[in-house]
This record gives structure tokens, C-alpha cells and sequence, in this order.
């Protein structure tokens, strides 16, 4: 088992598990600061942080589709991940 602690004033909004690459990948946003959304990859057994992504256009709401494949947010875009 691991943990990610954030950034202090920020959390991950949401997880999921990338079956193709087996990583995990969550969504991190400043809650004190707000601003633009961070995707980050996680190697699923130590926790390392692998890549971190912008999401950008500031979208409210973010979801996981299709096994972790694709990002979809609530501007419409579909990012894949």
C-alpha cells in the first residue's frame, strides 16, 4: 500500500485505474488557490508520481471514461489519457 499527499490546499478530486498502462491516474485542483486542473499518473505499486498533465479550460466537472482511457470534462472535451 502507498499514500500521495498533495500539495498542501489541494486534493484529488477523482481516481481511476488505466488498465492499458496499469497506473492509476487522478485528478488534482487547488482548492485554496483554484485555477487550472492537474492529471497525474500513478505507478500503481509504489505511488511515484510518473507524469503530470494541464488540464486546461478550467472545466467544473471531470470524469474517467472507458477503463481510464479517456478524460471527459464538462466543456466537452474528450482528452485522451
Amino acid at each position: 500500500m502507498w499514500q500521495h499527499i498533495p500539495e498542501e490546499g489541494s486534493h484529488i478530486l477523482t481516481l481511476t485505474y488505466r488498465e492499458a498502462t496499469q497506473d492509476i491516474l487522478g485528478v488534482n485542483w487547488s482548492y485554496e488557490k483554484g485555477g487550472k486542473k492537474t492529471l497525474i499518473t500513478f505507478d500503481k505499486n509504489t505511488g511515484k508520481v510518473k507524469n503530470k498533465c494541464l488540464i486546461y479550460g478550467s472545466p467544473s466537472k471531470i470524469a474517467f471514461v472507458l477503463n481510464g482511457e479517456y478524460l471527459v470534462d464538462s466543456n466537452g472535451e474528450v482528452i485522451s489519457t
